[in-house]
């Protein structure tokens, strides 16, 4: 979400590209230290000559490779599964980085950031009522709902994906996320289809105007970056993005299809990412919540990795 002067991946499989080598920086990421992609990626970075970094549980097979290669390792105590602790693993990313000289990031946005965090930890706790809690009032909304997340910046697609990630896994919904430019090539076309606008032609013509709809029904939700874009070589210009969003959001009034809007707000990228990640990351809890959940014992995974004997 942060813009680098150089080509950089991400890789969610174990391993680096093929084209990895002595010329290259793996940072490898995993919040108990064992994950195969992780150790996979941290042990063909040794064997390569790659220089390597390592973030996680400290003694761990993940701090034993690091070790054996002779590379920094960041240990991270694990008190909460992974998705639960994207800052503790993201902020020595950063720093490593920005060591590199890949971004910038400077005290104050880590500061700021953390701030901004705080302040949205305290709008979402436990004890605020739904109508002053946004995210309470989000997973009210969501609740009984075929989640879309759409993010209208490559910033707001981190942030939407992550959400797509925490309501499946915390809150067991199935999830469409992703970007909102993606979207127009035909995702968007779920607007009309029988979750969408048509379930909308079925609707009691009698029925009054203000009561809920009846069946499952999309529920949108659309991640903007703020009306900020201080980058002049972005992806894309800041009007075509708003324009983007201003128009999906017209599509779903139209069909009937509910839409909630998170607008970034900090002056940093990494502020703004918190901004649209600390919200819909209680929403995903609360929701997990209403349903009788527990949102960190999630047992599909545990019997997964035990399955594939991971």
């Amino acid at each position: 979400a942060l813009r680098c002067p150089m080509t950089g991946t991400g890789q969610r499989s174990a391993g680096v590209p093929g084209w990895g080598g002595g010329a290259d920086v793996v940072i490898a990421v995993s919040a108990s230290g064992r994950s195969p992609e992780a150790l996979g990626a941290a042990e063909a970075a040794a064997r390569r000559g790659a220089r390597l970094v390592a973030v996680g549980a400290p003694d761990s097979q993940l701090q034993s490779v690091a070790e054996g290669a002779r590379a920094p390792f960041v240990p991270v105590p694990r008190r909460a599964p992974a998705r639960a602790s994207l800052w503790a693993l993201t902020v020595p990313v950063l720093l490593a980085a920005r060591a590199l000289g890949l971004v910038k990031v400077n005290e104050a946005d880590l500061a700021e950031t953390a701030a901004r965090l705080d302040a949205e930890a305290d709008r979402c706790r436990p004890s605020a009522e739904s109508f002053v809690n946004p995210a309470k009032s989000l997973a009210l909304g969501l609740a009984g709902s075929v989640p879309i997340v759409w993010g209208s910046s490559p910033l707001a697609t981190v942030a939407a994906r992550r959400f797509g990630d925490t309501l499946s896994a915390n809150a067991r919904y199935p999830v469409v996320a992703g970007a909102l430019g993606e979207a127009g090539r035909g995702r968007v076309g779920l607007l009309d289809g029988v979750f969408g606008g048509l379930a909308e032609t079925s609707r009691d013509i009698f029925a009054d105007p203000g009561d809920e709809p009846t069946g499952t029904r999309l529920r949108l939700v659309l991640l903007r970056d703020g009306g900020l874009n201080a980058e002049d070589d972005s992806d894309e210009p800041l009007v075509v993005e708003e324009r983007r969003a201003d128009a999906v959001q017209t599509l779903a009034e139209r069909r009937g299809v509910r839409c909630d809007v998170v607008t970034a707000e900090g002056g940093s990228a990494l502020e703004r990412l918190a901004s649209l990640t600390a919200v819909p990351d209680f929403a995903s809890i609360y929701l997990a919540l209403a349903h009788g959940l527990d949102p960190m014992a999630v047992p599909a995974i545990t019997e997964m990795k035990e399955l594939s004997n991971l």
